[in-house]
């Protein structure tokens, strides 16, 4: 799991990151590893919580997400959380939303932000 929580507050307090690769060594039923990833969601979602009560920040928005993969016999598995480690700048977001950066370039963001 990767979750994405967007401090309410950004001039006073940080957004939070989480990664959570988990550990499946059950067994190798791939409908099983898919229904314990959409159970674990609910640990995810009160980790977040959990930070926000203890920092007493509010968060605007969570994005939360994960990815799988099945592995065959020989095959070594790892899991690797990448998530852009950055402060997004307030005025970075266009008016219209996040939706509006969905299909653009970098170029064609930093020209509409005037960059």
């Amino acid at each position: 799991y990767i979750a994405v929580s967007i401090a309410d507050n950004r001039e006073k307090n940080a957004s939070l990151f989480i990664e959570d690769a988990g550990l499946w060594n059950r067994n190798d039923d791939e409908k099983e590893l898919a229904a314990y990833l959409d159970g674990h969601r609910k640990s995810v979602a009160e980790s977040i919580v959990a930070c926000g009560n203890n920092q007493n920040v509010i968060y605007e928005r969570t994005y939360v997400g994960y990815a799988y993969t099945m592995l065959e016999p020989g095959e070594i598995g790892m899991a690797l959380a990448v998530s852009p480690y950055i402060v997004l700048a307030k005025n970075a977001v266009p008016k219209n939303g996040f939706s509006d950066l969905q299909h653009k370039t970098l170029s064609q963001w930093e020209r509409m932000m005037d960059l």
